[in-house]
């Protein structure tokens, strides 16, 4: 195996396929699957290449819209992108949509750019399960367990015990509840399995945490992006002190729970292998080859990792802007986006003042007039 790779790379010419960058795309993040790493890189591409992106007027709370169901008028919500008028909704078209909120295709292709491509990433239903029973402090409903048994254990093995926890919006079948199917059809098989045949028409891949390199190979090929546009740095990972071990048995009794995130992931697994067969003899070859530039990347950029509060941090090896992009928190690319849009951001009258700026709430402020204010309340404090 070894030989056939070096083999490859050995050849005098590689063929390069005939393609254009595809540069609109919804990606439709589900809860605790390592979407927010895919959106980084794909955050990170649309920025270097001045693309669009679907954001909240405001910015307060979460950039996210978590569970809740796009309608067709859900797009004045958004900043309207750069140089198109606030309130001209039929110009509210985006290149990147790479949130969470439960997916709707038909409503999310009505602000995009045309010919989206549309991804998702799913994760295997037990560790899901426990990576939102942790991160969703649904813990704290399970406090009183046999001795020695950690409470993600005893509520996997006796959910009913523990109805608080059990009775959670969160950690119930969240990958295909996120995808589309509603919590009263959890038990109804046949439901559930046309919503994963419909699935498998919508979606242009669906990534798998478990083999996300393979992913991501498979999402360059299918983007026309190159190996490099693909790379990353996992984000958002939990210092192992913080992660449960679970036996097969437990794994099985969560898989059981959520059932129908175990058919929707057992589709989407097979699938996979399907695409990388389909991708052709070259692929371990790539993969190899990525595999070594995102280590080339680490050793690059990553002097170490510290733990924060719930995550684990790197801490930078050197200050270029690539390893920057890379190791920073997700909320300073957020306000990088949220700069780009509002650059070119134009008010309703048609006409931004010399004197003035667009803030992030997207209202026009005069400066003149805050510092007048400013001193006002200099005033009021003194008396």
């Amino acid at each position: 195996m070894i030989k056939q790779l070096f083999s490859s790379f050995n050849r005098p010419t590689i063929e390069v396929p005939k393609c254009s960058p595809r540069q609109t795309i919804v990606f439709l993040k589900t809860h605790k699957t390592g979407g927010t790493t895919l959106a980084r890189l794909i955050e990170l591409y649309g920025y270097k290449h001045s693309l669009t992106f679907v954001r909240k007027i405001g910015q307060r709370g979460s950039i996210h819209f978590g569970n809740r169901n796009f309608e067709y008028k859900s797009y004045k919500m958004f900043l309207p992108p750069p140089n198109v008028t606030k309130g001209d909704y039929s110009n509210y078209k985006y290149n990147i949509f790479a949130l969470h909120v439960r997916y709707n295709r038909s409503v999310l292709n009505t602000f995009m750019k045309k010919d989206p491509v549309h991804i998702t990433i799913i994760r295997e239903p037990s560790a899901q399960l426990e990576s939102s029973f942790m991160f969703f402090h649904l813990v704290k409903y399970v406090n009183s367990t046999p001795e020695g048994i950690p409470p993600f254990e005893a509520f996997v093995s006796n959910p009913t015990k523990y109805r608080k926890a059990a009775s959670s919006i969160i950690g119930y079948n969240d990958q295909i509840f996120d995808l589309g199917l509603s919590r009263k059809s959890f038990r109804n098989e046949t439901i559930i399995n046309k919503t994963i045949a419909r699935l498998d028409q919508d979606m242009d891949l669906v990534l798998i945490n478990e083999f996300y390199d393979e992913s991501l190979v498979l999402l360059s090929k299918l983007l026309c992006w190159s190996l490099e546009d693909v790379l990353y740095l996992p984000r958002n990972m939990r210092p192992t002190s913080k992660k449960n071990a679970m036996s097969e048995e437990i794994r099985e009794k969560a898989r059981k729970r959520n059932h129908a995130d175990t058919l929707l992931y057992n589709h989407f697994l097979k699938r996979l292998h399907e695409r990388i067969v389909d991708y052709g003899p070259s692929f371990e070859a790539d993969l190899w080859r990525f595999r070594n530039m995102t280590s080339k990347l680490w050793r690059k950029c990553v002097d170490g990792q510290v733990t924060g509060k719930k995550r684990m941090k790197y801490t930078i090896r050197n200050s270029s802007k690539e390893c920057q992009y890379h190791t920073e928190a997700p909320q300073q690319m957020n306000k990088r986006i949220r700069k780009m849009m509002l650059n070119g951001t134009i008010p309703l009258n048609g006409r931004i003042p010399l004197n003035g700026t667009i803030p992030l709430n997207g209202t026009i402020v005069n400066k003149k007039k805050m510092r007048r204010r400013r001193r006002r309340r200099r005033k009021t404090i003194k008396i």
